[in-house]
């Protein structure tokens, strides 16, 4: 939850104003040290790598490691660590995939369901993460429905035009009174859990690697004032949700796309380090 207005405003900072440009947040590096980074990124001593994956000290001398830099809760600077695999090739609509990530088909706080659950380390590290913090904010919350990522190889991916080169990934809302998803089920403002699934938006738009989210502008509305009783000032918001300006408005990192009222599309930034990406 954000406790006073300075709070949302260097978030914003970060997101939107360059204190942690996009592009210079990640790095795919051979070693990890605490308190250094071949990549020149603010490593910070003691930082803790992401909970479910190895630690930065547990992948120290190793090839082919990523480090991403993001934001904590208190402003501080993070570092999470992967073996970095993956490399996204091309558009998000056009484009493929090596060396993807394979999300198991469930986990602590979520199920995945269909054959086409590959993206990239990055997407997975910061999805998973995101999700940990919801269980932590919320004991004893129901998993979260995960639907598609890219294929194998990424590429074509039909029903979608996107989800193509392993940066997109599909995510149902957080249903109220903590009931559990079968599938993807439309929402409204009386049915979604929306503190929950507000906490879950920013933790993705905390990590300074979301491009687009993309959801009903009816959903958004609810979010956006979810986002405003949470202590987040309306100027603040604007460079966040397209709401209030009309589905239509090229604004905001979160905007309205036709059937989206059961899920959230979230797209990714391209991995610094993966060179051939297009945004």
């Amino acid at each position: 939850m954000v406790t006073s207005r300075l709070w949302s405003v260097v978030i914003v900072a970060v997101l939107f104003v360059g204190c942690a440009p996009p592009r210079t947040t990640l790095r795919s590096i051979n070693t990890v040290r605490a308190g250094s980074s071949r990549s020149g990124g603010p490593v910070q001593p003691g930082a803790r790598a992401i909970r479910m994956g190895p630690t930065c000290e547990a992948l120290e001398g190793e090839r082919g490691v990523g480090v991403l830099h993001v934001r904590a809760r208190d402003g501080a600077w993070e570092s999470r660590c992967f073996r970095k695999t993956s490399r996204s090739i091309g558009r998000p609509n056009g484009g493929r995939l090596e060396g993807g990530e394979t999300l198991p088909p469930a986990g602590p706080g979520w199920i995945q369901k269909g054959r086409n659950a590959v993206g990239t380390n990055e997407g997975i590290a910061l999805l998973l993460a995101s999700i940990e913090d919801v269980r932590a904010r919320y004991p004893g919350t129901v998993p979260i429905r995960i639907g598609d990522l890219s294929r194998e190889d990424g590429g074509r991916l039909r029903p979608h035009k996107s989800h193509q080169s392993g940066r997109d990934v599909d995510i149902g809302y957080y249903a109220r009174g903590n009931r559990a998803l079968r599938r993807f089920e439309k929402m409204t403002a009386e049915t979604i859990d929306a503190s929950k699934t507000w906490h879950f938006v920013e933790r993705l738009l905390l990590t300074g690697q979301v491009q687009y989210i993309f959801m009903s502008y009816r959903i958004q509305e609810v979010l956006y004032l979810t986002a405003l009783d949470s202590g987040w000032g309306e100027q603040d918001l604007r460079g966040i949700f397209q709401y209030p300006r009309g589905h239509q408005a090229k604004r905001g990192v979160i905007r309205h796309a036709k059937g989206h009222q059961d899920h959230l599309h979230v797209r990714f930034r391209c991995p610094a380090s993966d060179t051939d990406c297009t945004p």
